[in-house]
């Protein structure tokens, strides 16, 4: 199956995720597991690739954040986050420890923020991820500017 909407779709040799969407896959890519919350339940379905994939990623941002990281069993995992609130709640379904974690994030998605909103935002995803994170000093943020890519 090339995608399930409003969960993923396989463009190329790369499986997108839509937003809302948890994927935890292992280094190979030859199976992932996708998480989403809908109507306040987390649902998770199992996809294996039929066709070869070479990456996982994710696309359309605007406020969401991609967050991306190591959990202790050397899986991979990759979120299209709107918020903290669903990124703390979605995070929990990981099956070990998350052993490093990045957010990748516009600081500024709207172009017209007051310099507060910005350092605010920052802060709230830098304390979810130490706490999210087993190691939190394998924690960062990405800011960019330039979330289309």
């Amino acid at each position: 199956m090339t995608s399930i909407k409003g969960w993923y779709e396989i463009r190329g040799k790369t499986l997108f995720i839509w937003e809302g969407v948890l994927s935890l896959y292992p280094t190979n890519l030859t199976s992932c597991q996708l998480y989403k919350i809908l109507q306040d339940e987390i649902f998770e379905i199992h996809v294996e690739m039929t066709v070869p994939i070479e990456k996982i990623d994710s696309d359309g941002y605007w406020e969401c954040v991609e967050i991306n990281g190591e959990v202790s069993n050397g899986a991979h995992f990759l979120c299209h986050s709107m918020n903290t609130e669903h990124a703390e709640r979605i995070l929990k379904v990981l099956p070990s420890a998350i052993t490093s974690i990045t957010v990748r994030m516009d600081p500024n998605p709207c172009r017209n923020w007051e310099r507060s909103k910005i350092k605010e935002r920052i802060v709230d995803w830098q304390k979810l991820m130490q706490k999210m994170c087993e190691f939190p000093e394998n924690s960062k943020i990405i800011l960019d500017g330039n979330m289309l890519s």
